[in-house]
């Protein structure tokens, strides 16, 4: 719908893990409903190098999966994207924000075995290289 924001949260390294790019399919879908000159996607996910495309913020940091602040967004939320001043700001009051991070609890992680299980649980998020590193994260509960 034209003026809306689609957030995609839990789409990071830490998060999908899903640093692949998969946010990327849902910026062509919005462009190819003819929408990408009017609807904003925000994620803490990754882009592949072919978005050139309407108005994307992506690889936002914290991710959601740790505490971040997407994941404290709901539906109905007014965001505010200021290019010039570089900032995204959602219109909540201070103590808002602060009951929505009293509940707020980690997602359950999409894997729980195997090798995709084992890089969830020790890679480092984005703004640190998304590297494999043994980590101290605890297990998120949920």
């Amino acid at each position: 719908m034209p003026g809306q924001v689609v957030v995609m949260r839990g789409a990071g390294a830490c998060g999908g893990p899903a640093m692949g790019g998969g946010a990327s399919r849902v910026v062509f879908a919005v462009d190819g409903a003819g929408l990408g000159d009017q609807v904003a996607i925000l994620t803490d996910g990754h882009l592949s190098g072919l978005v050139c495309k309407g108005l994307v913020v992506a690889e936002v940091s914290p991710e959601a999966a740790l505490g971040g602040p997407l994941g404290l967004v709901r539906d109905g939320d007014v965001i505010t994207i200021d290019l010039d001043q570089r900032r995204l700001d959602v219109a909540l009051t201070d103590a808002e924000l602060q009951a929505r991070r009293a509940d707020w609890q980690a997602p359950p992680p999409a894997f729980d075995t195997g090798w995709l299980q084992q890089y969830r649980r020790n890679v480092s998020p984005l703004s640190k290289g998304a590297v494999l590193v043994r980590t101290e994260r605890p297990e998120p509960s949920g």
